[in-house]
């Protein structure tokens, strides 16, 4: 691979701008109560210089941090601003904030849409977030078993609740449709 090298330091151009999901209509994924805690903005440098920037938002929209320098060359040469809401002041229903990016001479306004929608205290089962539906596999619906084998549960297995494995470990491969099942 050829050595990287920085940009003379004459070199002075505006920062950039990218936005997770790389939407070129700088329009980010939708966020809610149910899915993921936040989106990120990255602020970039495109020339060996330094830039100031300073993000703006609906007052229920938290950008970390709110404004800085970036750098380059170096380890600040750009900067990840995340965006969460605050749900408490956040409008209720769908809507969508515009977060204004200021560095340098750039300017982007960024879409966020945002869903504050409540399902009821009394609902149980499974949310759909971000076109998603996650169900931990300990909330299987039905595990049928066959006679050498049985679904087990393995508790804190990976990120969420738990995780599901073929016991015994030694088991030989099985057929359907006798074989074990898990819905």
């Amino acid at each position: 691979m050829p050595a990287l090298k920085w940009p003379a330091a004459s070199i002075n151009k505006p920062p950039g701008v990218a936005i997770e999901g790389g939407n070129t209509n700088l329009e980010l994924p939708s966020l809610n109560r149910y899915g993921p805690k936040s989106r990120w903005i990255e602020i970039y440098s495109t020339s060996n210089s330094s830039s100031s920037y300073k993000v703006e938002s609906d007052i229920w929209v938290n950008a970390t941090p709110l404004n800085g320098t970036i750098k380059a060359p170096g380890d600040t040469a750009d900067q990840r601003v995340l965006l969460s809401i605050n749900w408490e002041t956040a409008p209720i229903g769908k809507t969508s904030s515009k977060v204004k990016i200021t560095a340098g001479s750039t300017t982007a306004t960024i879409t966020l849409p945002i869903d504050n929608s409540q399902i009821s205290e009394a609902y149980t089962g499974f949310v759909e977030s971000n076109k998603t539906i996650s169900i931990e596999p300990e909330h299987y619906t039905t595990a049928t078993s066959s006679s050498t084998a049985s679904y087990g549960i393995i508790p804190g297995y990976g990120r969420t609740l738990s995780g599901v494995t073929l016991l015994p470990i030694t088991a030989d491969s099985q057929t359907p449709p006798a074989s074990p099942k898990l819905s």
